[in-house]
């Protein structure tokens, strides 16, 4: 057996061998080494579940996620498990405590496999994704969940599920089988605690219809408006707001010059705001002083408030862009790109956007 397998066995769990048998009988004369490796090949690639036991030896890693642990509980295998860029210079629980203490709480690093969104390293815009699946599959399997970044999407009105419940089966979440998870015709899924990994993001049109479902259910859209600290502006300005991101993908990006000069002549605005991660970019620069936009530079939640109040919203490629979109419930024009190379899943194209290509 493979070192990589022996790495996943320990973070996934014992792989229920008998189950997976029944699934493909076929393998049965395979010896336990392939049959594992094969099951681990299996669950990336189908829409399929194998499920894997918490055991005695890897237990420490399937705790229940709890940003006030105190140090008698502690895992700190899972801690440095979890974080093994950590293991070089700390090998005890005193130190491990230490530093959780000092960079690990507050940077809401990870100890657990299980019904937790801190192992993954993804930013705001995509983390809604991740938490949201959580969400989800909390709801579904009352899970007792964690999520990272939660009381910022508190802030805007944001609420996620917590269950009071840990299973002794865990089921690896992945691009092939999460939306299945959640089907109401999988009811029959053993009850199970959900790993997700940083192999998957959820960006998937069939997810994003059961996120505009969610997030415009009367109540829930409620709480959000009534969070919003700009919500004064909501119908009440015909203000374009423009999201432009530059950053590490400035590379990928064709024709964005053409893009924002079509998308802004062809709306009429009282007044223009520019959000970017590069203000000083020539691309804002140009589009600021030919549109006379207003910088708004504020933290990511402020941000998105104040964007979806605006009448009119030209986002660029994303998930952030694509959140201030997705919470603009009055917004009458909402314009994205069409982009050769996303770096983002089929997210955009809810049916009141438009899309300007330029390809």
């Amino acid at each position: 057996m493979s070192q990589t397998t022996l790495d996943k066995i320990l973070l996934y769990g014992i792989p229920d061998l008998a189950y997976y048998k029944v699934i493909f009988p076929e393998v049965l004369y395979w010896s336990t080494p392939q049959i594992i490796e094969h099951m681990i090949y299996t669950i990336a690639t189908k829409k399929i579940f194998i499920y894997f036991y918490v055991t005695e030896r890897n237990k420490y890693l399937f705790c229940p996620m709890n940003n006030k642990v105190e140090f008698k509980d502690f895992p700190w295998g899972g801690y440095l498990r979890l974080n093994p860029g950590l293991k070089s210079n700390i090998d005890t629980k005193i130190l491990a405590w230490k530093h959780w203490e000092m960079s690990g709480r507050k940077e809401e690093r990870g100890y657990s496999q299980i019904n937790n969104s801190y192992i993954h390293k993804a930013r705001f815009g995509n983390l809604f994704f991740i938490n949201c699946f959580l969400h989800f599959a909390s709801h579904k399997f009352d899970l007792e969940s964690s999520y990272k970044q939660e009381l910022q999407f508190n802030k805007l009105g944001i609420r996620f599920h917590h269950g009071k419940q840990t299973h002794r089966r865990n089921v690896l979440i992945t691009p092939k089988n999460f939306m299945h998870v959640l089907r109401e015709d999988t009811d029959n899924i053993l009850k199970s605690n959900v790993i997700i990994t940083n192999d998957v993001w959820f960006q998937k049109a069939e997810f994003v219809v059961k996120l505009y479902n969610l997030f415009n259910q009367p109540n829930i859209k409620k709480t959000i408006i009534d969070h919003n600290l700009f919500g004064y502006r909501y119908n009440n300005n015909n203000d374009v707001f423009i999201h432009v991101r530059l950053g590490d993908i400035q590379h990928i990006t064709q024709n964005m010059k053409s893009y924002y000069d079509k998308a802004l002549s062809s709306i009429t605005f009282s007044n223009g705001y520019i959000a970017t991660d590069t203000f000083d970019h020539p691309l804002c620069v140009y589009l600021t002083q030919k549109y006379k936009l207003i910088h708004v530079d504020v933290d990511e939640v402020n941000t998105i408030m104040f964007g979806n109040t605006c009448k009119h919203l030209v986002l660029c490629g994303g998930t952030f862009s694509w959140m201030i979109g997705f919470f603009g419930y009055f917004s009458s024009t909402i314009l994205y790109p069409k982009i050769k190379n996303p770096w983002y899943g089929d997210i955009f194209g809810l049916p009141t956007w438009k899309c300007l290509n330029l390809l």
